[in-house]
């Protein structure tokens, strides 16, 4: 499955979210995509981070607060966030470009890490414009 993305934009620079229940730093940014009609939006942002090796779905990447976040090491955890309203063009009835919202976050026991690990996960992010993505 692959969607159109017009871009994804960065709501902020990556800032520290304080510590995990493990005692981990988390540090982490917001991101806003203008993309077209899906469902998968989660597993997109996985796709665009797998493909820059920020990390790997199901050991060092997770989405949606269910995930079980191992207690140690780095990882990256994407929580969708809702979004603005979707937008329309002229003559469509139906809104032809969703504007989906997420928080990219990272967990590690070191500040340089964490840091380090948002800042390539943001870099991966914030050059997608007019960008076909795909789902694994």
């Amino acid at each position: 499955m692959t969607t159109d993305y017009l871009w994804i934009k960065a709501m902020q620079e990556p800032f520290d979210h304080g510590i995990d229940e493990q005692g981990r730093l988390c540090f982490g940014f917001s991101i806003m995509a203008q993309k077209a009609q899906s469902g998968t939006f989660a597993r997109e942002l996985i796709s665009i981070l797998s493909a820059a090796n920020v990390g790997v779905f199901g050991s060092t990447l997770f989405s949606s607060t269910l995930a079980v976040i191992p207690p140690t090491g780095t990882v990256v955890d994407i929580i969708e966030t809702g979004g603005m309203s979707p937008l329309k063009v002229q003559n469509d009835v139906m809104p032809k470009y969703q504007r989906p919202t997420a928080k990219i976050l990272v967990h590690a026991v070191k500040s340089e890490d964490a840091i380090a690990k948002a800042r390539a996960a943001y870099n991966a992010l914030v050059v997608v414009r007019n960008q076909a993505v795909t789902v694994a």
